[in-house]
């Protein structure tokens, strides 16, 4: 299909478009500079892309439920908001979990030693 000249300008143009909207509201909200609004935002939305066909794959290893339900919490928690921590599958008013040993300082992750995730 991206083969045609035509067909890829025109789903590139769809996926750009979305990833610059999607780069604005992130930069909103996380006072991201646009440049790395929108590296963060064209990443999710290859994710996306990716696990669209992910759903359709023939081994039915995950279906379209598996993936609504997971990819949004995957791009919008990263992978340290899937951890779940002992005593409870979530916590945090983003849902977002802290590993063992690790602790949150003024809204960034990282280790109790200090280091970044």
């Amino acid at each position: 299909m991206l083969r045609d000249a035509a067909v890829r300008a025109r789903v590139l143009e769809h996926d750009a478009r979305i990833a610059r909207t999607f780069a604005d509201v992130l930069a909103r909200l996380t006072g991201l500079a646009e440049g790395e609004a929108l590296v963060v935002a064209r990443t999710c939305t290859a994710v996306g892309r990716a696990a669209a066909g992910e759903a359709v794959r023939p081994d039915g290893a995950a279906g379209a439920e598996d993936v609504t339900r997971l990819v949004p919490r995957l791009v919008w928690d990263g992978v340290h908001g899937l951890v779940r921590r002992p005593g409870g599958p979530r916590a945090g008013a983003t849902g977002a979990v802290d590993a063992p040993g690790e602790t949150r300082h003024a809204g960034t992750a990282g280790t109790a030693d200090g280091a970044g995730i």
